[in-house]
């Protein structure tokens, strides 16, 4: 029975195999070889052949010719927006003429307006004189402007000084405005 069983293959199937196998990935390493080829060319045939290129230059010449027309676009844009609204600035903006007149229209002539700081929320007004008689006219009136609420609508003294050797006095008051 043991002389029945071979173990060991016969060496022409062997070798026939091993020719098989040998052929058979000299074929496929052919055929990968043609096919690497054939791609190549192709590749590089649509590289040569596309437009791609110059497509890629004419779409930067676009995009810099937008960038210029853009800003002069915004520009433009700006420029005519400022122009449409400039009515409506004018109309919100206060009449500082006028309001300086009702302010200032009732001073002593002998009453001197050292500094004036006007913001959003009101005015601070120093005044000086050689008369306190003339503070005190100068003070009722925007007493005046305050009870008319026509300009303030509250009015504070920040301080009264007196200085003796020159016999000046002076005055800060500051209204809030309504």
């Amino acid at each position: 029975m043991s002389n029945e069983v071979n173990l060991l293959r016969n060496k022409q199937q062997n070798s026939s195999l091993q020719r098989n196998y040998v052929t058979l990935t000299r074929l496929v390493a052919a055929v990968c070889l043609f096919l690497v080829i054939a791609i190549e060319i192709t590749i590089f045939t649509l590289q040569n052949l596309s437009p791609l290129g110059e497509l890629q230059r004419k779409e930067s010449a676009l995009l810099h010719n937008l960038t210029l027309y853009h800003t002069k676009a915004i520009q433009e844009y700006l420029i005519s927006d400022r122009a449409s609204h400039i009515q409506s600035i004018l109309k919100s903006r206060s009449e500082f003429d006028v309001l300086m007149a009702k302010l200032f229209n009732g001073l002593p002539s002998d009453t001197k307006v050292d500094t004036l700081i006007l913001d959003q929320a009101g005015v601070s007004v120093a005044l000086s004189s050689t008369s306190l008689l003339s503070l005190g006219q100068s003070l009722d009136g925007f007493i005046a402007l305050k009870d008319k609420k026509t300009i303030f609508k509250s009015i504070f003294i920040d301080g009264l000084t007196a200085d003796e050797k020159n016999a000046k006095f002076s005055l800060v008051v500051h209204g809030k405005f309504l």
